[in-house]
């Protein structure tokens, strides 16, 4: 057994389902379908009015599949029942790099684990304590004097007057 090219890439057929996708030549957008793909090339279906534009070494970006790549156009081809094809080899990656999602304030609370109730349960007993301590709601309570005599006595010893 014997093989003509062991370093060529193996090339993977692209069902049509997903084989649409996007080729940037410029400023202008071409909808365009991937027929297969390698490790360092893709082959593009493409139509008439982007085949025109494209000659060896035309460098381009494709959008693919949620990745991005610049790629440079390295044959074309006409096959007899009018359809164009074109070979694109890969030259850089540029798709970007997303982090997980999440909401704000739990981007800036730091987590111990999984369920951390050491945060909830801090801010409801400083809830608690507010709401006791409050003149109003304090005041009918009978705990509105006696937490300002105990803040009283902690200042005092704290500042030794």
């Amino acid at each position: 057994m014997t093989y003509e090219n062991p370093t060529s890439a193996f090339r993977c057929t692209v069902v049509p389902e997903q084989s649409s996708g996007r080729l940037r030549l410029g400023w202008q957008r071409h909808e365009i379908r991937v027929l297969d793909t390698s490790r360092d090339a893709f082959t593009l279906q493409v139509s008439a009015e982007t085949f025109g534009k494209l000659r060896e070494g035309t460098r381009a970006i494709l959008d693919y599949h949620d990745e991005v790549w610049d790629v440079e156009c390295t044959a074309v081809f006409r096959l007899l029942d009018d359809r164009f094809h074109v070979s694109m080899s890969r030259l850089r990656d540029r798709t970007a790099i997303r982090g997980p999602k999440s909401s704000s304030l739990a981007a800036l609370l730091p987590s111990g684990g999984a369920a951390d109730p050491v945060l909830p349960l801090a801010l409801l007993i400083s809830f608690l304590f507010a709401c006791v301590a409050l003149p109003g709601m304090g005041d009918s309570l009978g705990t509105a004097p006696k937490i300002r005599k105990a803040v009283q006595d902690v200042w005092r010893m704290t500042t030794g007057g």
